[in-house]
């Protein structure tokens, strides 16, 4: 089994897109608040994550959307395409979370709760549209890889920051979600809710309920 990784919705894309293609790696977790030289020298200056080491050439990949591209073009099958080409429903919803959490004030929350609303509603017209649970259908696309750590750690933060869960008006988000954590891709790389949490903390979101 695998240890947990970082909390971080970037690192997780790079892990999904490995996991559904099946590429073999190994992965080395970082402590954040105290990060070795070599990973600083392998993305300077402060080594950011992810960062991928291809073994065929030894050169160090940075940039979770680099990573995903890289592998797509060198693993191409099964096909998962590149973000930047694909549609990209819900691409808002991240931000949108971001700053429902940080609004201070009730006009404030009001008005980031009706952009994250917006950016939930377009994800929910475009599954509803899919073959299948996932943007890409019924197989994930990079997309998918990109979106569902993020829209994962949406859901976790607002809930606990905020006391806000999903509507049932997103009934196709929540399955969304539940369709990816029943993934292989997903179990071998799932973290606790806890652990996003403290991540959210140390970034400085308070609980504003």
């Amino acid at each position: 089994s695998y240890p947990p990784p970082p909390p971080g919705p970037f690192s997780h894309r790079a892990l999904l897109v490995l996991e559904e293609k099946k590429v073999p790696y190994a992965r080395t977790l970082i402590d954040l608040e105290d990060r070795p030289d070599w990973i600083r020298a392998a993305n300077p200056p402060n080594g950011a994550v992810p960062v991928l080491k291809d073994l065929a050439t030894g050169t160090w990949l940075p940039d979770s959307g680099a990573i995903s591209d890289m592998l797509e073009e060198r693993f191409p099958e099964p096909a998962l395409g590149k973000a930047d080409a694909l549609p990209a429903p819900g691409a808002g919803i991240f931000g949108a979370f971001k700053d429902f959490c940080k609004a201070e004030t009730a006009d404030e929350a009001a008005a980031k709760e009706a952009e994250l609303r917006a950016a939930l509603g377009e994800l929910e017209a475009a599954l509803r549209a899919s073959d299948g649970p996932f943007v890409g259908g019924a197989r994930p696309n990079a997309h998918d890889c990109s979106l569902a750590p993020k829209l994962y750690h949406a859901v976790i933060a607002l809930d606990h920051f905020k006391g806000w869960s999903l509507p049932g008006e997103f009934a196709a988000v929540r399955a969304y979600l539940d369709a990816w954590q029943g993934r292989e891709s997903w179990r071998n790389t799932a973290y606790s809710p806890e652990l996003v949490v403290r991540g959210w903390e140390k970034h400085g979101l308070v609980v504003r309920k």
